[in-house]
């Protein structure tokens, strides 16, 4: 089961912008239009929790492509879940992805932040980065990946100039083979 990570960051690397939450407010409206024509091709989403209060007000929620959200206190949740539809979890990713399997899901959109980058990342079961970078330099604001410790090869499938700005769409594979020797 592909699982892409898709992320939209500054020029000098941050996620978001200072203290604000999500990037719906900086981001360009071409990175937005293709996020949205990217999550077409998934059939499960998956975020933080910090990422999902971020966005929950303006997303639409859809049977046909579910949200699982990662946090450490699912059981605060209980009231916001809606079974097949949005879901939150603090199951491991290999454990969620195996449920997905099983589910009959086929392709995994993880969208941040973060700390779930971090996770997925960290597993090994990322097998795609898509990340667009904004002209925008911010000095503050959080990374794309927590703190940790990884090493992961990339190898870049495409780049695309998105708009007169050099808005950069990269799109990368994650050269697995490649981290079984850098670990």
């Amino acid at each position: 089961m592909p699982i892409t990570m898709v992320s939209v960051m500054s020029a000098d690397g941050r996620g978001t912008k200072w203290n604000q939450p999500g990037t719906n407010t900086w981001s360009s409206r071409e990175d937005q239009d293709h996020f949205m024509h990217l999550k077409t091709d998934h059939d499960v989403i998956v975020m933080g929790r910090k990422t999902w209060t971020s966005v929950k007000s303006f997303i639409k929620l859809s049977r046909d492509t579910p949200r699982v959200i990662f946090t450490r206190t699912p059981g605060a949740y209980v009231e916001e879940e809606k079974p097949g539809v949005l879901e939150f979890t603090n199951e491991s990713p290999v454990a969620l992805l195996a449920r997905m399997k099983e589910q009959g899901r086929a392709r995994v959109l993880l969208v941040g932040g973060a700390e779930t980058n971090a996770e997925f990342l960290d597993a090994g079961i990322v097998d795609e980065v898509i990340t667009t970078i904004e002209p925008e330099i911010f000095g503050d604001g959080r990374p794309l990946v927590g703190a940790r410790k990884l090493n992961i090869p990339l190898v870049l499938q495409r780049s695309e100039t998105l708009n007169s700005r050099g808005t950069l769409l990269l799109h990368y594979k994650i050269d697995h083979g490649q981290m079984k020797d850098a670990k």
